[in-house]
């Protein structure tokens, strides 16, 4: 049996395991207009981040990923771009399967400040949001409200989104129309 063959069969039993117990936790998905479910990781830094700190201040774009994914980097400037656009909008990345040490390393090689980056590596974001596909997007309103869910919709969707969002409107799933479909397991080291 090769290597790789080997390392794909335990990435699959993981991401099995990962959504039957996914689905013993959370007995309904999230959804557009349900209270955003809060949860604690460290950044890259080390350092405890509350997603609750920042769902009720601010519109939060969660973004969640893993550096391996293909199509993830790709749609991770052009968010930060759009974020940077807005007041009051913080961009949360968390980035599954990863070490701390791994990713802060690639992610200084991309000049990113720590704060923003969550390492999440045991997938419990994707468990607690029934996220199936990465890379994923989750709006939240600054009433801690999920006001979309789904791909990156692009540059001006997203920004209509946004004004929407922010403007107190109500916000709508996303599709699955992302260039990467990848799924949420660990596939690749740190």
């Amino acid at each position: 049996m090769s290597k790789n063959f080997s390392k794909l069969c335990i990435c699959f039993m993981v991401f099995t395991i990962m959504v039957l117990f996914g689905a013993t936790v959370a007995a309904k998905s999230i959804k557009v207009d349900d209270k955003a479910p809060d949860f604690t990781l460290k950044n890259v830094a080390g350092k405890e981040v509350n997603f609750k700190n920042f769902a009720d201040k601010k519109t939060v774009l969660l973004y969640v990923w893993y550096k391996c994914c293909p199509g993830c980097g790709e749609e991770y400037g052009p968010l930060k771009g759009v974020a940077r656009e807005y007041k009051g909008v913080e961009t949360l990345t968390v980035v599954l399967h990863g070490s701390q040490k791994g990713l802060a390393d690639f992610f200084d090689k991309m000049n990113e400040k720590p704060l923003d980056i969550l390492v999440d590596p045991e997938g419990k974001v994707a468990s607690l949001y029934r996220i199936r596909r990465i890379p994923h997007l989750i709006i939240v309103d600054n009433n801690g409200v999920v006001g979309y869910m789904g791909s990156f919709p692009g540059h001006k969707e997203l920004k209509e989104l946004l004004d929407n969002i922010v403007a107190g409107k109500v916000g709508k799933e996303g599709e699955e129309k992302s260039k990467s479909k990848c799924l949420p397991t660990p596939s690749c080291g740190d």
